[in-house]
């Protein structure tokens, strides 16, 4: 029998983000969820999903270790960011972003990321 090997299954909510938890000690990887809601983060991943709303985008950002968020953004920055690298938006690009840890209304909705900055990278 073939054994097939699996990427992790994304979890909503659980992306690695860069957080210093306020010790004043430099960031280290914190699950999003453990993050509280509005305290800075900034997270490099894949995009996943991506909808355009007016003014503003939502994309699905997933680690590759079995995390992912949700993210919203001015969707001018989204443009800007893309038209400096040269190609459109697309599921599949690496991003770096950077914004406020966001509880959605719903207590039980997983923390996403009001994103601020935008860059795409290598």
């Amino acid at each position: 029998m073939t054994k097939l090997s699996a990427a992790p299954v994304s979890r909503l909510g659980r992306l690695l983000v860069e957080h210093d938890r306020g010790l004043g000690l430099g960031p280290s990887l914190w699950p999003l969820g453990e993050v509280r809601p509005g305290e800075r983060v900034m997270a490099t991943a894949e995009i996943t999903g991506f909808k355009v709303f007016p003014g503003r985008v939502r994309m699905i950002l997933d680690d590759g270790h079995g995390g992912s968020a949700m993210v919203t953004i001015d969707s001018a920055k989204v443009t800007a960011a893309f038209r400096a690298a040269g190609f459109p938006p697309r599921v599949g690009v690496r991003v770096e972003v950077r914004g406020e840890a966001v509880q959605p209304p719903v207590s039980t909705a997983p923390r996403g990321i009001e994103a601020r900055f935008i860059r795409v990278v290598a």
